[in-house]
């Protein structure tokens, strides 16, 4: 299977089930249904949230990166790493996040990372471990990020539009926090090689937002959100280009 073919099943699979599923909740909160947090709404949204982790299983055993949906998971849950990449993503969290200076709150987030690995951080699956890194065989870094940047926001859409889900959100702030959250993943998984490091990520980044405010750089909001991001975009890159240089040497 040739990388424009794994894309294209990946992007038109992973939009088509999460929008069908999420707009279909958006539909029937106009007439008085599927509100959030009921019964009947969960099944629903659910499975719209699965569907980056349905592709990414599908397309891993298709293009023979793993032989079976266990294979896919124990990938995902390989928790041995070296202690060097658990210092990369704490780097990134303390970016994230800077010292709280209150840490009356740190237990429930840390309770929140096993719920939030599960309901969050196996989209990894799919964005960093199949769609991006087949991105990156043809675009740099930088650009690759980028995108999957871009098209994870877009993806999100729907949430903002179902009853009593991200109420009071602002879209433009939620691209910018996915944006800086797309190179730090794709920083970590280019490092590493790590899937399971990015679903940690991911969960621990879903976790703690829930608990802990990101540091504020200046009074105004989005222009904080705006230099935070850009942080985080400029250190992604800088330790990106750093390993691939030791990388290349390590090779000659």
């Amino acid at each position: 299977m040739n990388d424009r073919k794994i894309v294209a099943i990946y992007l038109i699979g992973t939009f088509g089930i999460t929008y069908l599923a999420w707009w279909i909740i958006v539909l029937a909160n106009q007439v008085g249904y599927l509100k959030a947090g009921t019964v009947a709404f969960w099944p629903v949204y659910i499975i719209g949230g699965l569907a980056s982790t349905l592709m990414g299983i599908i397309l891993a055993i298709k293009t023979e990166r793993n032989s079976s949906v266990l294979s896919v998971m124990r990938t995902a849950f390989n928790i041995k790493q070296p202690i060097k990449f658990y210092g990369l993503i704490l780097m990134f969290f303390i970016l994230s996040f800077g010292f709280p200076s209150e840490f009356g709150k740190w237990y429930i987030g840390i309770i929140y990372v096993f719920y939030m690995i599960f309901f969050g951080g196996l989209e990894e699956i799919g964005w960093r471990y199949i769609f991006q890194p087949t991105l990156e065989k043809h675009l740099p870094f930088w650009l690759a990020s980028a995108i999957t940047a871009i098209l994870w926001a877009v993806w999100h859409l729907p949430l903002f539009f179902i009853d009593g889900m991200n109420k009071g959100s602002d879209f433009s702030m939620f691209v910018l926090g996915v944006l800086g959250m797309s190179f730090m993943l794709g920083a970590i998984y280019r490092i590493s090689s790590s899937l399971w490091l990015c679903v940690l990520f991911h969960g621990m980044i879903n976790a703690f937002s829930q608990v802990w405010k990101s540091p504020t750089y200046v009074n105004n909001e989005f222009v904080s959100s705006l230099i935070q991001t850009m942080i985080k975009i400029s250190i992604s890159v800088i330790l990106v280009y750093l390993a691939d240089i030791r990388k290349s040497v390590k090779l000659d």
